[in-house]
């Protein structure tokens, strides 16, 4: 059975903070029964779950749950990407995937295994080979070990990596051991095997997704999404500096 298409957007409906919460949001979501409840639900789900079932799922269409979607997801429907925090190639220890991403269109890939590698390679070796040198365009890479003995392995070849990483991409390239409990069911990668993909507008909002191997249509999705949203940013900045304002603007 094919699989279908990706079929709701990505993501988190606050646009993501670097600042830290407060003791009165904190406060407020422990006196909140509902998403007490929820947060039950939620870790009985995560229990049940895990490794083996992440390789399990490698036996049917490679782990994919989903296909990419062929369009853009409209800006007013989509959803924020989460603010994740690493330490770059560059040697800074808490870089904010949002700075990086915020006011630029942006890649964003999750890398947890070498079969991930593979697969974002795969997945953006069309649009980088097009739009790599973009100066609007980053391409942000989070090398995700949640397991914290598998994080302190990879920080241990983070020299290797920097030979493996064009130098031009070090900024952008995360070591990062962030907690993505609350975050994977929303941003749709649940596998920790597989490597994921995600397409940025400069509002931070998740406009296209992918993950697993890509099929040759998948490639030419992202390539062709990517330039679409570089043209709108380009245009967008265009007609903001002729109006004597700063070039960012809202997504339409």
């Amino acid at each position: 059975m094919p699989l279908r298409f990706l079929d709701r957007p990505l993501g988190l409906p606050r646009p993501p903070t670097t600042k830290k919460r407060g003791w009165k949001e904190l406060n407020q979501d422990l006196l909140d029964r509902e998403r007490m409840l929820e947060e039950r639900q939620h870790l009985v789900k995560q229990i049940m779950t895990g490794y083996y079932n992440d390789v399990n799922q490698l036996k049917y269409h490679g782990g994919k749950r989903w296909t990419a979607p062929e369009v853009l997801v409209k800006a007013d429907k989509a959803l924020y990407f989460p603010d994740i925090i690493g330490a770059a190639l560059t040697g800074d220890r808490s870089s904010h995937t949002t700075d990086l991403c915020q006011g630029k269109v942006s890649i964003v890939c999750f890398i947890g295994s070498q079969m991930a590698e593979k697969h974002i390679a795969d997945f953006t070796k069309l649009a980088l080979e097009s739009f790599g040198d973009d100066p609007d365009l980053r391409f942000v890479q989070i090398n995700l070990q949640e397991n914290p003995l598998k994080a302190f392995l990879v920080s241990m070849f983070a020299s290797r990596i920097k030979t493996q990483v064009p130098e031009k991409f070090h900024p952008y390239y995360l070591l990062s051991s962030h907690n993505m409990e609350y975050y994977r069911e929303p941003l749709g990668c649940t596998n920790k095997m597989l490597g994921y993909v995600y397409l940025l507008d400069e509002d931070l909002k998740v406009r296209w997704a992918g993950g697993g191997h890509p099929n040759p249509e998948e490639q030419v999705s992202l390539h062709r999404c990517t330039g679409v949203l570089l043209k709108r940013f380009k245009e967008k900045k265009v007609a903001a500096a002729v109006a004597g304002k700063p070039g960012k603007g809202g997504n339409k």
